[in-house]
C-alpha cells in the first residue's frame, strides 16, 4: 500500500466582508487561538479573507440528504468534544444554529458566521465501534 500524498489539512479561507470583525467573532464564539493574521484551530490555521463579492463557503446539492431536494452543504465540518455545551453557549450568545440532529453514531448541527457561510459541528458517539473518539 502506498503512502498518502496528502496528510493534513494545513489552513481554512473563509470569505468575508470584514476580516477583523469576523476574527473576533470567531475568537468570541470559539476560544480559539491568534497567530498572527489568523486563527488556530489544532493544528490547522484559519483565515478570514476578505471578498469582494457576496460569495460564501456553502454550495447547494442534491446528492446529500435524500428528503431535501436541494440542501445547502457546508463545505468545512468541525470536530467537538463537548457537542452540546458549544450548541447550548452559542445559542445563548444568538449565534444562527440549527436542532442537534442525532444519530446512531454522531451527532451535529450547523451554525452560521456574519456573512452567512454555514459550518457543521459534530461530535461521535461514544458506543461507535471501530472508531477513535
Amino acid at each position: 500500500m502506498s503512502k498518502p500524498k496528502l496528510t493534513s489539512v494545513d489552513s481554512i479561507y473563509i470569505p468575508v466582508k470584514k476580516r477583523e470583525h469576523s476574527m473576533n467573532w470567531f475568537l468570541q464564539h470559539f476560544d480559539l487561538i491568534i497567530e498572527g493574521d489568523h486563527l488556530k484551530i489544532g493544528h490547522t490555521e484559519l483565515f478570514c479573507v476578505e471578498t469582494t463579492d457576496e460569495r460564501t463557503t456553502n454550495f447547494a446539492t442534491n446528492a446529500w440528504q435524500q428528503e431535501e431536494k436541494c440542501y445547502e452543504m457546508p463545505a468545512f465540518c468541525f470536530r467537538s468534544d463537548n457537542l452540546r455545551q458549544l450548541h447550548e453557549d452559542l445559542k445563548n450568545e444568538n449565534v444562527r444554529v440549527t436542532e442537534i440532529t442525532s444519530y446512531n453514531w454522531f451527532e451535529e448541527f450547523d451554525f452560521f458566521d456574519l456573512d452567512n457561510n454555514k459550518f457543521k459541528v459534530w461530535k461521535p458517539s461514544e458506543a461507535r465501534h471501530g472508531f477513535m473518539v
